[in-house]
């Protein structure tokens, strides 16, 4: 189908070892990447999602080869940056299917909207951080973050 320069294709895209870790069942990320190009070959516009955004030891590596690999290879339209959130029930839902998942065992504090998220600072400072990666390689790309309030948003 013929894009008309009016289409966008966007990927939720996380580091390789994240994916295998905690997205059971889903494409690696080569295959998002080897779709991505696919797509822009075809003349579609792609963005990307890093979302959600999840902190672990190595997260400033692992992003930074995260943003390497999409600025090597593509021009995107928009990258969008989320932390992990989630409802409260799926703690339990989570530690009983992966007992061994890390994911359910970072501070996390119950925000408005309800959902677990990790503190504010923590946040802002993966926000900050892959932002800065993000436009290093490319100025005009535009970035937002999705899922946040205002005060993150002007925190970062």
């Amino acid at each position: 189908m013929d894009p008309g320069g009016q289409t966008v294709v966007a990927w939720s895209i996380n580091p390789s070892a994240y994916i295998d870790e905690y997205e059971f069942k889903t494409a690696s990320f080569e295959e998002r990447l080897e779709a991505a190009d696919a797509c822009q070959k075809a003349g579609y516009k792609i963005a990307f999602h890093l979302d959600p955004l999840i902190e672990e030891p190595t997260w400033r590596v692992d992003y930074q080869a995260v943003i390497d690999r999409i600025y090597a290879q593509f021009t995107p339209a928009w990258v969008s940056l989320g932390g992990l959130r989630f409802n409260p029930d799926l703690t339990k839902i989570m530690q009983q299917r992966f007992p061994k998942t890390r994911l359910a065992t970072g501070e996390f504090v119950t925000t408005p909207d309800g959902k677990k998220r990790y503190l504010r600072a923590i946040r802002e400072e993966m926000y900050r951080a892959v932002y800065e990666m993000i436009h290093q390689k490319q100025r005009q790309t535009p970035t937002y973050l999705c899922m946040e309030n205002a005060i993150v948003w002007q925190g970062v």
